[in-house]
């Protein structure tokens, strides 16, 4: 684990599915020390696919969805799932789960040991057409 500038050490997982499409895509971030960038890693079926260093990003202070398109027409992205996302953080933060923010998905974010680690079922995003 690694701490950011916020003080916090964190990392997370997750698996996003497409139920439309047949596989699955890992993405793990975690927080470089040495760097002061989050680095990425993904991976699609086991493969990685992608791995990036960069200091864009809160360090770890909430966590949230969000649509992205860096092209100038992306269509419709269809109904998708984060599944099994589990992030961690060096020391508990209790009230994590209050920087959430869906933006027009669904899904909590919920800890068993006081808020070191947080874990997420499924987040629903909703089908989304970029305008």
């Amino acid at each position: 684990m690694e701490t950011s500038a916020s003080g916090l050490v964190w990392a997370w997982t997750m698996a996003i599915l497409f139920k439309a499409l047949p596989f699955r895509l890992l993405a793990e971030d975690k927080y470089n020390t040495s760097t002061g960038k989050v680095d990425q890693t993904v991976s699609v079926n086991g493969n990685v696919v992608s791995t990036l260093s960069t200091s864009s990003g809160q360090g770890g202070l909430g966590w949230g969805t969000a649509m992205e398109c860096q092209q100038a027409n992306c269509g419709t992205v269809p109904t998708h799932h984060w599944l099994n996302t589990k992030l961690t953080m060096s020391a508990p933060n209790p009230n994590y789960k209050n920087t959430l923010r869906l933006n027009g998905a669904s899904g909590n974010l919920v800890t068993a040991d006081g808020g070191t680690t947080w874990t997420v079922d499924d987040i629903t995003i909703n089908q989304y057409t970029f305008t």
